[in-house]
């Protein structure tokens, strides 16, 4: 049964959202108007060499999301946690699998 402190978080949370669509928005109009703009320099950039050396944008952005995920994942496991060991009669959720720390010769220790 929601409280109207959830009921009112989500109401930020869904205006706080518009608010970024909006921002968006502008943003992809903005670009599309650059694009637009130096559409005649790019052919250019092709007959040069310089666009094979231009990473492929798609798989930048799906590699930077998918980072992100990994971490906003990591840090709900995270609170999950700390929520558990603060709240009377639940139990702690099991950590996430990490990987093993190692020590290396001079005695200090690095993920493997």
């Amino acid at each position: 049964m929601p409280t109207a402190l959830t009921e009112m978080t989500e109401r930020i949370q869904d205006q706080v959202l518009e608010f970024v669509k909006t921002g968006q928005e502008a943003v992809i109009d903005a670009v599309r108007n650059l694009s637009s703009t130096v559409e005649g320099v790019l052919p250019e950039a092709a007959k040069t060499g310089l666009a094979s050396n231009i990473p492929v944008a798609t798989e930048a952005v799906d590699s930077a999301f998918g980072f992100a995920g990994k971490v906003l994942e990591a840090q709900h496991g995270f609170f999950t946690q700390v929520l558990g060991a603060v709240t009377p009669g639940t139990s702690v959720p099991a950590a996430p699998a990490t990987k093993t720390a190692r020590t290396s010769k001079s005695g200090t220790t690095a993920a493997a």
